[in-house]
């Protein structure tokens, strides 16, 4: 099994894994606001720079059916 540390963890060193899993309904956006210099710009390139030396395989189940629904909802919103 692939072992691997989230994006924001592994690429800029934010972890909020303890306290997403401890609030579950708060949006993830909201978690991360309170760390210091974070910006949904920062993420989205950690991401796209994750996403230059991994594939589809590399995420969990969950992961690709949520990345799924988002490429869904952006074709969607496109048409």
């Amino acid at each position: 099994m692939l072992r691997r540390k989230g994006v924001s963890k592994s690429g800029l060193g934010w972890d909020v894994a303890a306290t997403a899993a401890a609030q579950p309904t708060r949006p993830i956006v909201e978690v991360f606001t309170e760390i210091g210099g974070f910006s949904k710009y920062r993420l989205a390139k950690a991401f796209l720079r994750w996403t230059r030396d991994h594939k589809a395989a590399d995420l969990t189940g969950d992961e690709r059916r949520r990345w799924m629904k988002l490429i869904e909802a952006i074709n969607a919103a496109l048409k």
